[in-house]
């Protein structure tokens, strides 16, 4: 077995192996469509670390890797006929692929391929994060791999990289034709010899290591141009990455092609990561509270449609019969969060508090450059923690420019709140955090002097002065006094219930033992007002099951005296 040529299948079998594998081999019925198809065989999918993107390439080159016969792993599979007789899913857009075609593709594309996976990551941190000497390292081994599996092919003058791999597809492109009396492309099959698959892992990460450093990374990216772009020998190339190709201005060295990410999957969205009747199964498999598990690492969203989990911690809290966060663990993730968080673009600071409680962002992604530095607005930060996985991303429009972002789970959550605790510029944030836990008891047990004071205190840490005498703001410094309760509680804004709708209700978590709270908001207006209101609109009716076990508070703030008032009942 060579580094980079022909990698061959043990890798992913170990994979198929171990005990809460998902199969995502559907993923392959895609990808064959777009095999040998100029327009369609570039192709780059970007998610968040730790979203199964190696487990992916690994899959890839055990399935087109021509010097291993992977058919006993592949069949029983869903790709394979024993596995699902590629029945396509209702909805699925495969371009209306009938059942046999798929079958066709199947075993037309299965070990077919001269493979060549490189990672990236690796490549670039044994080059001591230098292009030249990548370009230089990569051009030599994998040059010596085809000159030892292809003897005879590459010419001696040949010193770039791609003309050797030219030599081979030319070379074994008219043998072929020879050996067939095929004249023309045209009329030749396309599986010929020479033709090859690049599988390239964490292709972004020069761009991630090298932010500062704009010719290394234009260096970089016209050397894959210069390997990949409108070369006949390439069947496929495959990139993941965590970031989408990289940007200058409108242009990109890269652009042909097709980029599939987190704001936009489009047909591999249900690959994105694992899908909420895969992890329901898993679930059931090994006795394990699927509502648990959706609330820590559910939330994310792919495209429309599908609700994607974080498959990383999921086969952690699986494996280990622990809900805790795993993702964030993997490196450390919240000293670069804090990078992002003090940046000091106008109304950053205030759309990470409303996102930290819970609240929706819109955001218009145009402009981001796909990189670590070259940010200009807040929307463009925050894009880039839809990439990151710090947040999920709902589209607005069909043009796929504007999204509503959100905090997607728990797990992100807890890693929010420590990144916040360690900046400077959120420390009035970071005491609301602190306090809110004191804030919920004292609501839980009735004290509604201590409850005035702890939302008086938030919704002055959390608003600027410009801000706050708005009605919205108390909204969310109310959201934020009480931010702990989220791990006992779901949070409900605007509850139906009665003859309107209630502000604020928490809902105890299944297996809590806690009171249902019900909060009612009055700006310019009592808090007697507030808690007549509930009780004259007949909320509790929406909360009959805690009837015994429900607290009301009415909570109101004047405009012009400042001063926050709270009166608390129980029912």
């Amino acid at each position: 077995m060579a580094v980079y040529l022909h990698p061959n299948s043990q890798a992913f079998a170990k994979r198929v192996r171990l005990p809460f594998f998902v199969d995502k081999s559907r993923l392959l019925i895609e990808l064959n469509q777009c095999v040998d198809n100029d327009d369609r065989k570039y192709v780059c999918i970007s998610r968040p670390r730790r979203f199964g993107k190696t487990v992916t390439a690994q899959m890839l080159c055990a399935y087109y890797d021509k010097c291993v016969n992977s058919s006993g792993l592949f069949d029983p599979l869903q790709v394979g006929i024993a596995g699902s007789q590629l029945k396509v899913k209702p909805g699925e857009d495969t371009d209306a692929i009938t059942k046999t075609e798929a079958e066709d593709l199947y075993h037309k594309h299965l070990n077919r391929y001269d493979v060549i996976f490189i990672s990236m990551a690796t490549e670039y941190s044994s080059s001591g994060n230098s292009v030249a000497k990548l370009k230089e390292q990569l051009t030599q081994k994998i040059g010596a791999e085809l000159q030892e599996h292809f003897p005879g092919a590459v010419k001696a003058e040949s010193s770039k990289l791609w003309d050797m791999l030219s030599d081979v597809y030319s070379q074994y492109r008219q043998q072929y034709q020879a050996e067939h009396k095929v004249a023309d492309k045209t009329t030749a099959e396309p599986l010929v010899p020479g033709q090859f698959v690049f599988i390239i892992d964490e292709w972004d990460s020069v761009i991630r290591s090298s932010r500062d450093r704009q010719q290394e990374i234009k260096d970089y990216l016209n050397f894959l141009r210069d390997l990949l772009k409108d070369r006949d020998y390439v069947a496929l190339a495959y990139l993941t990455g965590i970031l989408p190709i990289k940007k200058y201005g409108d242009h990109s060295a890269l652009n042909m092609f097709d980029e599939y990410s987190m704001l936009t999957p489009l047909k591999f969205a249900p690959y994105s990561g694992f899908t909420e009747e895969e992890v329901q199964t898993l679930c059931a498999a090994n006795q394990t509270n699927f509502e648990e598990m959706a609330k820590w690492y559910d939330g994310y969203t792919a495209g429309e449609t599908f609700h994607i989990f974080n498959p990383n911690s999921v086969n952690n809290a699986l494996s280990k019969g622990q809900f805790m966060s795993y993702w964030t663990k993997t490196e450390s993730s919240s000293q670069a969060l804090g990078i992002y968080l003090r940046l000091n673009f106008k109304g950053l600071k205030d759309a990470m508090v409303r996102l930290l409680t819970g609240s929706e962002e819109l955001i218009d992604t145009q402009g981001f450059e796909n990189d670590l530095t070259s940010f200009k607005n807040r929307d463009q930060v925050l894009t880039l923690l839809v990439h990151l996985g710090y947040l999920t991303a709902t589209p607005v429009e069909s043009s796929y420019r504007k999204f509503l972002v959100r905090v997607p789970n728990r797990e992100v959550r807890e890693e929010l709140e420590t990144a916040i605790r360690d900046e400077k510029k959120y420390a009035r944030v970071a005491a609301a955090l602190r306090d809110s836990k004191q804030l919920l008891l004292a609501l839980q047990q009735g004290d509604a002097q201590t409850v005035a004071r702890g939302v008086a205190r938030a919704h002055e840490q959390c608003c600027s002065q410009l801000k706050y005498n708005d009605e919205n703001s108390l909204a969310c410094a109310l959201t934020l006094a009480f931010y702990c309760a989220r791990d006992h509680y779901t949070l409900i804004r605007e509850m139906p219930s009665g003859k309107g709708f209630a502000d604020l209700a928490f809902i105890p978590h299944p297996g809590e033992d806690l009171p249902a709270l019900l909060l009612e908001l009055k700006y310019d207006d009592s808090a007697a007002s507030a808690l007549a209101q509930i009780k004259n609109k007949h909320y509790p009716q929406a909360l009959e099951a805690y009837l015994g076990n429900l607290i009301l508070a009415g909570i109101s703030y004047d405009p012009q005296s400042k001063e926050h008032n709270c009166v608390i009942g129980r029912i």
